[in-house]
């Protein structure tokens, strides 16, 4: 569980979006340059790799420090709420969006729409989870991630589209490649926590 803080910062609500520059660099430069070059059979190895490093980070800190919140400074491609956040709580969110997009490829590779809309408010961590379950939460998903983009029976040429909040509609290999694009941005949140608990 997250340590209370008496002192939380006044920041954006969840889901207020990032600033216009940054969607529009991310839906038409930074998303489509990692579908170019990261085939969907790539993802799982990228993703672990980030993995690792992101549990490496909680290596040699006692369990309060990793679900202590500390304000990093303000990053592309990070919302201002999720700027106040613990290591745990990366780890949590990165396991909520994950399992999210599991299901959201799995419709898609098999020529569905999934139901509903992605909100970004909805993906947030609630910061109740203690380190260890945090990790033993996010290792499952990424056995999850790696089983159902590795499914033999996917159809990646499907032309069903689902609609992320700040990229608009996208297609089974844009969602597989976003995955690891939105992991590297929280991997560059985590090093920043890491940073200021070593300073603690």
């Amino acid at each position: 569980m997250s340590e209370p803080d008496s002192e939380a910062p006044r920041l954006a609500p969840p889901g207020a979006g990032v600033p216009a520059y940054q969607r529009w660099a991310g839906k038409y430069l930074f998303l489509p340059f990692w579908r170019a070059t990261l085939p969907p059979a790539r993802v799982p190895d990228l993703m672990e790799k980030q993995g690792a490093e992101l549990i490496r980070l909680g290596d040699g800190l006692p369990a309060l420090l990793l679900t202590r919140r500390v304000l990093v400074p303000p990053q592309i491609g990070l919302e201002d709420s999720s700027r106040f956040h613990s290591w745990a709580m990366v780890l949590e969110h990165l396991t909520i969006v994950g399992n999210d997009m599991v299901l959201i490829l799995g419709d898609l590779t098999r020529g569905n729409v999934p139901p509903g809309v992605v909100r970004v408010e909805n993906l947030k961590p609630c910061g109740r989870i203690d380190a260890p379950t945090a990790v033993e939460e996010y290792r499952t998903m990424l056995l999850r991630v790696r089983q159902i983009v590795l499914n033999p029976r996917n159809d990646w040429s499907s032309r069903a589209r689902y609609v992320h909040p700040w990229f608009g509609p996208l297609g089974a290999k844009q969602w597989a490649c976003f995955a690891p694009f939105h992991q590297a941005i929280h991997l560059k949140q985590a090093r920043r926590i890491r940073r200021l608990l070593d300073g603690m």
